[in-house]
């Protein structure tokens, strides 16, 4: 907007001096009177071309450089918060397509399965079922939407059983903005919450649950992650204990988080990857329905 105000209120400016330089050229040239008889129209008709292109060359610049600053723009956003290369760390990511709709693909992009994100009666509840014969965990409920809790569901590795109740947990302080939204000014771009997010998991058996030896500590802090929900997009990174323990950013080819979430799982945790899915996908659609101004069908 600077950008586009400053080139148009100078453009006036520009012109004016072209055309006093034209003029100076003229009056100061030796040529002789006979030959410029029809100086005057002459020089009118070069300086009515020599302004055109002067205001092609101006205006084209200017398109050209606001096209390229928002390019750029875009490309620093998806880079901070949007499309992650494959890491090492993960060999499957999870994207989140809209309200219901949400596959497991590997690393290098073969569906594996789907998440079934069942919503009851608003922000009651819902359950994430899970599509997927190599995971653990088969099913994670979250009772209500404040405070926010889960228990879980698993298959008890290595046999056909069905453990109700094998992880559960909750955020230790609830996720609340940390900002006051009436102050707040939109374009700064900052975390809505302040400090720490921290999530308790716990599992009547966390090495065959959640492949750890100990419950581990889940969180994320206001330099890490965007939102949670309000006024900005589920964004940003995850950790276990100091380890990474999943990625969101826009999903492949998308112009923002309205088409979707790309979330890679950490290979080793997959399994409390999958119960931040849940939280995250809540969250994003939350966003949607009140300030994400997404247009899809809820």
């Amino acid at each position: 907007m600077f950008l586009t105000v400053g080139t148009v209120l100078l453009y006036p400016l520009l012109l004016s001096i072209l055309h006093q330089w034209g003029n100076a050229t003229r009056l100061g040239s030796n040529t002789p009177l006979r030959t410029t008889q029809h100086g005057p129209e002459n020089h009118e008709r070069i300086n009515r071309k020599t302004g055109l292109l002067f205001s092609i060359l101006y205006f084209g610049s200017l398109v050209a450089a606001i096209v390229g600053s928002i390019q750029l723009a875009k490309t620093r956003q998806r880079d901070a918060y949007g499309i992650y290369s494959s890491q090492t760390w993960s060999n499957k990511y999870v994207v989140l397509q809209n309200a219901a709709t949400n596959s497991f693909y590997s690393s290098s992009g073969v569906n594996l399965g789907v998440l079934d994100a069942v919503q009851r009666n608003g922000f009651s509840g819902w359950t994430m079922e899970i599509h997927d014969s190599e995971s653990t965990i088969q099913s994670i409920k979250y009772p209500i939407f404040y405070p926010m809790q889960f228990n879980a569901t698993c298959q008890s590795p290595g046999t056909t059983s069905v453990v109700d109740n094998c992880v559960s947990g909750e955020f230790i302080n609830q996720p609340a903005p940390g900002y006051d939204f009436s102050d707040f000014d939109p374009q700064l771009q900052l975390p809505e919450f302040s400090g720490l997010l921290n999530l308790t998991v716990t599992s009547l058996n966390p090495l065959a649950f959640l492949n750890f030896t100990s419950d581990p500590d889940v969180w994320t802090s206001a330099q890490a992650y965007q939102g949670i929900g309000g006024l900005y997009a589920p964004l940003g990174e995850w950790y276990v204990n100091n380890s990474t323990l999943l990625q969101v950013g826009w999903s492949l080819g998308s112009d923002g988080p309205c088409q979707g979430l790309q979330i890679n799982l950490a290979e080793d945790y997959e399994e409390i990857s999958l119960i931040l899915v849940g939280i995250i996908w809540q969250w994003w659609i939350y966003w949607a329905e009140n300030l994400g101004d997404c247009n899809w069908d809820l």
